[in-house]
Parts: C-alpha cells; sequence; structure tokens
C-alpha cells in the first residue's frame, strides 16, 4: 500500500511540475494579451503588480507541500513507523479544527493534567514528518497509554501499519473550511504576505487542485474517509459544528472512543484546557511555529521550496461563521457540483448538513 501511494502521488507530482513548465513557456504570450487587453479589466489583470509570479510562487507552494509529504522518503523508512491498533490518527482537512481535536485527545489521555510542552506538534506530530528531515522521532515513546498523531492526509497515503490504528475523522463545513484556510495559509506558507491571491485562485490551486491534479482536494478527503468509515470499525466521525455547539457531547463521545476512564472532575479539566479562552491565552503551545522554524532552516540548506512568512493565528471562533457570504456564486455553483459527484452520488448524502445530520448525532 505504501508504494502505491508514493507512486500515486509521484505521478502526479510530475504532471503537476510540466503543469508549471507549461505555464512558465506560455508567460510571454500571456504577457502580451494581459497588455493588450488592460482596458477592459481582463482576468490577466489583477490588483497585485506581478501576478505571474504571485501564481508560480503559488503553484510551486502547492508542490512543495506533497515533495515534503511524500516524495523524499524512502520507501523503508516509511514503511518503519511503528504503529498498534491502540494508537489513534486524528485526520482532518486543513483549517476544519484539527489542532482543537489533537488537544482534546492529548487532555483526555492525559487525563488534563499537561500543560507543561512548548508547542502541540511535539505532543501529536503531524504523521508525514516521517518523510521530512527535522530531527522528529515518529517511534518515540509519548505521554499517556497510547500515541496520538495527526493527518490531512487519507489512509491509502499513510504507512501500512496506519490501518490497524483507531482513526478521528474531523469534517468540517466546505464553505467556511475554504473561507478560513484562504484567509491564513497564504501567510504562513510566505507566498502570499499581502494577501493579494484571489479566493478563486486559491480555490483552484489549494482547494480543488484543478490546476495542478495533485490530491488531496476537500471532496477526496471527505469522500474517502467516508468510505473507510464503512468498512473500518474503529473509526468515528466527528462535526466541528458539533464541537462548536455541543463540546460535551462530543467530547465525551470521544471519550469514549479513546477509551480512557476519567472522573468527572478531569473531564473538567479537560473542558477547560481545551476550551478557546485557554488555548487563545497559550497561543504559543498550538501555532506550530517551532515546526515552521525547523522548515525554514531545512529550506536554508537544501532544494525545499520556502517563501519567508508571518505565523498568523491558527484559533478563531468559527461557529457561527457563514462563509457562503464571503465566496462568489460561481465558486458556490463549483462547489455545489463537486459535492454532488463524489458524496451524493457516491453516498446519497444531498449536502453538508444532511451528512452531519446523519453521522454526527448521538
Amino acid at each position: 500500500m505504501a508504494s502505491n501511494g508514493i507512486d500515486h502521488t509521484t505521478s502526479a507530482l510530475e504532471h503537476t511540475s510540466q503543469h508549471i513548465n507549461d505555464e512558465t513557456s506560455k508567460t510571454e504570450v500571456e504577457d502580451n494579451e494581459a497588455s493588450a487587453t488592460s482596458s477592459s479589466g481582463s482576468e490577466d489583470d489583477s490588483d497585485f503588480e506581478d501576478p505571474d509570479d504571485l501564481l508560480t510562487k503559488l503553484r510551486k507552494s502547492t508542490e512543495a507541500a506533497f515533495t515534503l509529504y511524500l516524495i523524499k522518503p524512502m520507501v523503508d523508512t516509511f514503511n518503519a513507523v511503528e504503529l498498534c491498533e491502540n494508537d489513534v490518527i486524528i485526520a482532518g482537512f486543513p483549517k476544519s479544527g484539527t489542532n482543537w481535536v489533537e488537544q482534546i485527545c492529548h487532555q483526555i489521555r492525559t487525563r488534563g493534567s499537561d500543560e507543561d510542552f512548548e508547542e502541540l506538534t511535539d505532543e501529536v506530530p503531524l504523521l508525514q514528518l516521517f518523510s521530512v528531515p527535522l530531527g522528529y522521532d515518529l517511534n518515540a515513546t509519548q505521554k499517556g497509554d497510547y500515541k496520538l498523531f495527526k493527518t490531512h492526509d487519507v489512509l491509502p497515503h499513510l504507512p501500512p501499519a496506519a490501518s490497524q490504528c483507531k482513526t478521528l475523522v474531523l469534517f468540517r463545513n466546505p464553505h467556511n473550511t475554504l473561507s478560513s484556510y484562504y484567509k491564513w495559509e497564504p501567510q504562513f506558507t510566505g507566498y502570499d504576505p499581502r494577501c493579494e491571491v484571489t479566493i478563486e485562485q486559491f480555490f483552484e490551486y489549494k482547494f480543488n487542485y484543478q490546476k495542478t491534479r495533485i490530491p488531496l482536494t476537500y471532496w477526496d478527503f471527505v469522500s474517502t474517509w467516508l468510505a473507510e468509515s464503512k468498512t473500518k470499525s474503529n473509526c468515528l466521525i466527528i462535526f466541528y459544528e458539533d464541537l462548536c455547539q455541543d463540546f460535551d457531547r462530543v467530547a465525551e463521545k470521544v471519550r469514549q472512543f479513546l477509551g480512557t476512564t476519567l472522573t468527572k472532575a478531569e473531564m473538567e479539566r479537560v473542558k477547560y484546557l481545551s476550551s478557546f479562552e485557554y488555548m487563545k491565552t497559550n497561543e504559543s503551545k498550538f501555532d506550530l511555529h517551532g515546526l515552521r522554524k525547523k522548515i525554514a532552516d531545512l529550506a536554508e540548506t537544501s532544494d525545499y521550496y520556502l517563501e519567508k512568512s508571518s505565523t498568523p493565528s491558527f484559533l478563531n471562533l468559527g461557529a457561527k461563521r457563514n462563509a457562503k457570504n464571503e465566496i462568489p456564486q460561481h465558486l458556490l455553483d463549483i462547489m455545489a457540483n463537486e459535492w454532488k459527484e463524489h458524496i451524493t452520488d457516491k453516498f446519497g448524502y444531498n449536502d453538508y448538513e444532511e451528512m452531519r445530520a446523519d453521522l454526527g448525532g448521538e
């Protein structure tokens, strides 16, 4: 399974590299066309000074993410990650609340007793970090009775041993996920510090990946984990919105799934340490600054692509947002069509709320 996942992504990356080269070769022609049509306000015009350079960075950033996670590792290293059936993989699409769920799970396994860590990634490492020479030992002993790992990916792309682990899958409304991801990722990755990439460009390169042909789209993530949940008995799906609206109920479901017995006082402590107020006050524990620095240091000595960047806030109150009001109608139409193709036609859910009502209840 591991080699198939790597081969699949390698092929996708080769496609993307060729796509980028083809786009670069057309730059001069596009520049001439842009100059000829500038007075009409065409798509080649924009509010930023050098759109070609910015879009090149956007493409390279998309490609780099998968170079870091899936292309660089040797297969032997990939297979060497030691996992067992009591270990837990927390899977969420970027900006769906994954860090929050990591903190909940970490505090459950330590019975609400652990504030003594510099950064949550040290306690709940990103599973794909085995592929990047950053000094992380994913086989190191963790606190508690089981290991926790985070991923933004799907099971076929993970180490073979991951199939026996418990998997806690987190979904979030696609509109709010897109909006949150768009407002955060360009600054964090560093290619767009002035936030000049349009939401349409971001959608194509980072959410829907139609320009790059690299997985993983939002729809791939949801549909693949939905399919896994049908056959994988140790898989629990939860929803970001349910955590926001009924934390106690969902946290108890998570506790039962993890199999950790807590007293009432310990569960209250978990709730406090997982609250927005606590995490915002102690935001440096959750902002990936340490991981970010390690990647930046690596980028100065190797061929990894990385722009200098800031560290925007991970923590925002998103429960009451309605990002549909922020997304252009033509993108909403595309998203509706993608949902129908990947979710409705395969699983019968007409929209996100219908899926949430069916899977997120008691």
